[in-house]
């Protein structure tokens, strides 16, 4: 899965919070790794870091964008903030 969009007029009725922690809970349990890219300016990040998400690294866009991802592996865990 590349891209993943909640229609405007369903957005604040739990749809992406459940899409989301659904995700989280498969990565948790899978040998997968997933990255979110969300522009720092917009309520996207703040989503991201109520889920639980932290700020993995920081890349410099003409739009100012931030990557926020967790990872999953044998190695590694979702990192919660």
């Amino acid at each position: 899965m590349q891209e993943l969009f909640i229609e405007s007029d369903q957005r604040r009725s739990g749809h992406g919070r459940r899409l989301v922690r659904h995700l989280l809970d498969k990565i948790g349990e899978s040998n997968v790794s997933m990255s979110l890219i969300a522009n720092e300016a917009t309520p996207a990040a703040a989503f991201y870091e109520e889920l639980g998400l932290r700020q993995h690294r920081y890349y410099k866009f003409y739009c100012g964008t931030v990557k926020m991802g967790v990872e999953s592996s044998v190695e590694s865990s979702i990192h919660p903030l």
